[in-house]
């Protein structure tokens, strides 16, 4: 669906694209993968399996080089999307959103 929508996208002036993160499938890395600079990453700071922190609480790389990339950060704040943990250590290391919905 993603390379879809990436197809859309183009298609369409390149407009900014949101994805939404959280359970697998698929993989968050697979993901940051094929996002472009603009596209949104939205709950950020979930703490589920696919969340932009390793289990070891590093940033993932595939974050690292999306953000290096011009890939955004969303918020998207929700009872089931938001980790007090995850928003703690991400913001520690300067991992900031770029937008809070």
């Amino acid at each position: 669906p993603l390379e879809r929508a990436k197809a859309i996208q183009k298609e369409n002036g390149d407009l900014p694209l949101m994805v939404h993160i959280g359970n697998n499938p698929p993989n968050l890395d697979e993901i940051a993968e094929l996002l472009s600079s603009g596209d949104i990453i939205t709950h950020c700071y979930n703490g589920k399996p696919n969340r932009i922190l390793t289990p070891s609480g590093e940033l993932r790389a595939s974050i690292t080089s999306a953000l290096k990339r011009g890939v955004r950060l969303d918020v998207g704040h929700g009872t089931a999307s938001f980790s007090f943990e995850v928003a703690k250590r991400a913001i520690a290391m300067g991992i900031l959103p770029h937008t809070i919905s």
